[in-house]
């Protein structure tokens, strides 16, 4: 039985297959080929066959021989000849699927860098709130391209065939019908032209940008999803100024015929003649105005008259960034219906339960278990729901006026002991530890969290965003230090005591340590260089890159435990004893040929080498 595994990659139409394939799971099934069915949101949006072949773990996920298995089994009842899955997420995943399924042959489409650089932007506005505009360098990189390319040398060319992503290769112009026909099926079928996850049209784009600066989450989705059917506006369109665009054109024409060596892309020279005569789209100015925000607004009130209530809130509950945003808070005010129906904002919810987990995801609720793990000793449910948290739960987010510290954590880097410091500074229960279950996440991606009233201090491990200000308006940012290449080395130590307590463990053990690579430093030097799995060792890179170390009003090394600990106990004003722990590690030595990769860590180094030369002074 053939096994294919279509993984993409992220702006190849990937949805409009899936969609297809899981509406007609049944013709397929006529034709010999069987796929795993699969959730498929309003949008027609899903993540295909993840959960097909990965388990959740922790963070992230881990192959699963025994889902595998099934499917196999699944596939051979029904007799057969094709067995295929399909998600975006298996790019990143490539090599660990292709040592899991030696016979796996792999099925993906090569987009021109410069179409997908646009349409990235604007999924960012779309789906992850970004809110500034659009910008861009002359040489940007093509990490999907990266990322393919290292798969296909690791993996080998025989089992992957690339597709041009251009219509003219299309089969009758059609993106599914191509898909369909590489799996060896016959085109005769009729297929419905439908468009998933479409990018926004220029009006659409600057109207949810605008919104995206004011993180006001009760609005997102349901604004989204009416943006996402918007159709009165300019649809193709660039936002590259002619000159910059054909710069970075020539650039990514050269980049896309070294990849297209490197890989064996099919039809590469039409492809790129084609992307080297392709006319730029109309280039429009990125700039919101009246003229252009007003409509939006008129037809989203006109087409769902709960976003009345949702508008309303946000003008009651939300000051302008600045006195020129002022002129759209008035468009809003004059064009939303003078009544406040509580019926309709109960209607907004019920057209869109993402509005309802928006709601749950800024009281966080979750919270509410770890208090008692946190150091609260009773939590009152009655003045955790108060009018005014209440309020701040379905409108704005909480900001925290008392909170005068934000501690980050990152791993191996005396984490512990900072949180006792705060402790001997503060009473216990006023240092709120933040974890997986307490607003990692939610902070990490700017947004509030609730906390009791007498916190001082946050301490845990999330990631910078230039939101925690409006959050935190009096606190100060304080965070731990240590040599990136030591770091490193200790938490390869920590993952091989804990071992299968963690899914990155597990990871390492399936790609190295079960084919031999069983030496510290080997194993070490193997994960430093995959790049699939490495991520955890670039730290730094992740934990500031929304807010700047330099941003920082007190970085500390612990290489100068002692001397730091002297001028923070200035800061707070007490008298702060030095407390060791196992985080520390002193005196850690590395051997020879592990302090001889540093260069592989240049990026992490250029972030905190200037306060490691400090602490060496």
């Amino acid at each position: 039985m053939k096994i294919v595994i279509h993984f993409g990659p992220p702006k190849t139409g990937t949805s409009t297959i899936q969609h297809w394939l899981v509406n007609n799971a049944q013709l397929l099934g006529e034709r010999g080929v069987y796929y795993p069915g699969h959730k498929v949101d309003e949008n027609g949006v899903s993540s295909g066959n993840l959960e097909s072949l990965f388990d959740t773990c922790g963070n992230g996920f881990l192959f699963s021989h025994t889902k595998f298995l099934k499917e196999v089994a699944r596939a051979e009842q029904k007799k057969a000849h094709t067995l295929l899955f399909s998600s975006e997420f298996f790019m990143r995943q490539l090599s660990v699927i292709a040592e899991a399924i030696p016979d796996a042959s792999f099925l993906g489409f090569v987009r021109f860098p410069l179409d997908t650089l646009e349409s990235t932007y604007n999924q960012g506005v779309k789906r992850n709130a970004n809110p500034q505009p659009f910008s861009v360098g002359t040489h940007p990189r093509a990490p999907i391209f990266d990322i393919v390319a290292d798969a296909v040398k690791r993996i080998g060319k025989n089992r992957f065939e690339l597709l041009p992503f251009e219509k003219s290769f299309f089969v009758d112009g059609d993106l599914t019908k191509t898909f369909l026909a590489k799996l060896g099926l016959d085109v005769d079928v009729m297929i419905t032209p439908k468009t998933v996850n479409t990018s926004y049209c220029f009006e659409a784009l600057e109207v949810k940008r605008w919104f995206n600066g004011y993180q006001f989450q009760l609005i997102d989705s349901p604004l989204d999803k009416f943006l996402q059917g918007y159709t009165k506006g300019t649809s193709k369109f660039s936002l590259i100024p002619p000159e910059k665009f054909e710069l970075i054109k020539e650039h990514y024409l050269a980049v896309t015929k070294e990849f297209s060596d490197e890989v064996g892309l099919s039809q590469s020279e039409h492809f790129i003649r084609l992307q080297r005569e392709k006319p730029q789209k109309r280039y429009i100015t990125q700039q919101l105005t009246p003229e252009i925000f007003e409509p939006v607004i008129q037809d989203w009130l006109e087409t769902r008259p709960s976003a009345a209530e949702l508008l309303r809130r946000f003008i009651t509950q939300v000051t302008p960034n600045s006195p020129a945003e002022q002129v759209y808070f008035d468009i809003i005010r004059k064009a939303i219906p003078a009544s406040r129906s509580l019926k309709a904002f109960v209607s907004g919810l019920s057209e869109n339960r993402s509005s309802i987990k928006a709601v749950l995801n800024t009281l966080n609720v979750k919270a509410f278990a770890s208090f008692r793990r946190n150091g609260m000793k009773k939590l009152s449910v009655r003045s955790a729901l108060n009018q005014r948290e209440f309020n701040n739960a379905t409108g704005s987010l909480p900001v925290h006026q008392k909170v005068e510290w934000i501690s980050h954590h990152i791993p191996k880097t005396a984490g512990p002991s900072m949180r006792k410091l705060l402790e001997q500074a503060y009473d216990t229960d006023a240092v709120y530890c933040i974890n997986k279950g307490s607003g990692t996440a939610e902070l990490s991606r700017g947004n509030s969290i609730w906390l009791p009233a007498n916190v001082k201090a946050i301490h845990g491990h999330f990631r910078t965003h230039r939101n925690h200000q409006q959050f935190f308006p009096n606190a100060k940012r304080v965070v731990w230090i240590r040599d990136p290449i030591e770091r490193a080395w200790l938490l390869l130590g920590r993952l091989l005591e804990i071992k299968e307590n963690d899914q990155l463990y597990s990871r390492l053990k399936f790609r190295y340590i079960d084919k031999g690579i069983t030496d510290k430093s080997e194993l070490f030097r193997a994960w430093l260089l995959d790049s699939e799995l490495n991520s955890p060792l670039f730290t730094y890179s992740q934990y500031f890159r929304e807010v700047g170390i330099e941003k920082f009003d007190f970085v500390g090394s612990i290489h100068t435990m002692e001397e730091d600990l002297t001028r923070l106990s200035e800061m707070l004003n007490i008298q702060l004893d030095v407390i060791h722990s196992n985080a520390l590690d002193d005196g850690i030595e590395l051997p020879p040929e592990i302090r001889q990769l540093e260069s592989y860590l240049e990026k992490e180094y250029a972030i905190v080498g200037t306060y490691l030369e400090k602490s060496s002074r």
